[in-house]
C-alpha cells in the first residue's frame, strides 16, 4: 500500500489512479484521485473520511510522460467529500 503525503504532513493512501482534470484556457490543470488516511478513526458507524487530493500539473511537463507530469510526492491540496463505508463505498 503505497502512502503519499501532502504540503501539510497528512497521509493518504489512493483509491483510484490519479486522472487529470481542471484543465482549461486559463489554467495548467492538475491531477486528483480519490483516497483515504490510514491515520483517520472509524466513526460510531464504522466508517472513515473520504478525500479528493490534488497535484498541479507542471509547466515544464510536454504532455507526453505523465511519470513526469506532477511532483508526485507531495499532494497540493486535499478536500474531504464524503465517508467510505465498511464495505469500501463512497457516501
Amino acid at each position: 500500500m503505497n502512502t503519499y503525503e501532502s504540503i501539510d504532513g497528512k497521509r493518504f493512501v489512493l483509491l483510484q489512479d490519479p486522472y487529470i482534470d481542471g484543465g482549461g484556457a486559463d489554467t495548467h490543470g492538475y491531477y486528483t484521485a480519490h483516497a483515504m488516511c490510514p491515520d483517520d478513526i472509524q466513526d460510531e458507524n464504522d466508517c472513515v473520511p473520504a478525500y479528493r487530493v490534488y497535484w498541479d500539473i507542471l509547466e515544464e511537463w510536454d504532455g507526453d510522460d505523465e511519470s513526469n507530469a506532477c511532483d508526485w510526492d507531495v499532494i497540493k491540496y486535499w478536500e474531504q467529500i464524503g465517508v467510505l463505508t465498511e464495505e469500501g463505498r463512497l457516501v
